[in-house]
């Protein structure tokens, strides 16, 4: 897994709960290796997967959790569109690797003098891409549908990282959508949403 400070404190959190920092994985034979980094940019996703390929063989799972930091610094469509280019040379370098897009989560306060309403429609925008693009390259799909404005006890108080709580949450949708794809049984996790939330929470429709 790679990622911003999402997946940083979701390590931390996994390795006291119930599962351990593996997610309960070790039954497929999967090791889970955690690269959390705090205020990762999209921009240096690349440098630092090729550079973690020097050390270890390409892993069958590459989950991505990146962008979120990049939304309101440059105009969207430009994003959209590098953020694209980046996920088609990283395809080259991994051939045999299934990437795992990693919904990027609301936040409810943006280092942005964009209104908050603003950005989090452009994010539904670039999850709805950058999940429709890597599925059409094989890859997989992870939303977090109890993850929403409904549900502020989920995030911490500064709006845009997850409490105790959210962690738990998002930590219990990886291990369930890790498994579900080491499975094979489906490409998306949750499969289905229904409800009330259900048009928000799948990022517009894939």
């Amino acid at each position: 897994m790679v990622g911003s400070s999402i997946i940083k404190h979701a390590f931390v959190r996994a390795r006291s709960a119930y599962g351990g920092a593996n997610l309960s994985l070790d039954r497929f034979n999967a090791s889970v290796w955690w690269q959390g980094q705090s205020g990762l940019v999209w921009k240096q996703l690349e440098r630092k997967l090729l550079y973690l390929l020097k050390f270890e063989d390409a892993p069958q799972i590459i989950l991505l959790h990146c962008g979120g930091n990049d939304i309101g610094k440059e105009k969207s469509i430009i994003l959209r569109h590098r953020m694209v280019d980046t996920l088609l040379r990283l395809h080259k370098h991994f051939p045999n690797t299934m990437f795992v897009w990693s919904q990027i989560l609301p936040r409810f306060k943006w280092r942005s003098f964009v209104p908050s309403k603003t950005l989090n429609k452009a994010r539904v925008r670039l999850n709805r891409k950058m999940a429709n693009l890597i599925l059409s390259l094989g890859g997989a799909y992870i939303r977090y549908p109890e993850l929403c404005e409904e549900n502020m006890g989920f995030f911490a108080d500064d709006k845009v990282h997850l409490s105790d709580l959210g962690n738990d949450m998002f930590l219990h949708h990886l291990q369930q959508g890790l498994q579900t794809f080491l499975m094979k049984n489906c490409n998306v996790y949750p499969s289905n949403v229904s409800g009330p939330r259900a048009a928000y929470t799948q990022d517009g429709g894939i």
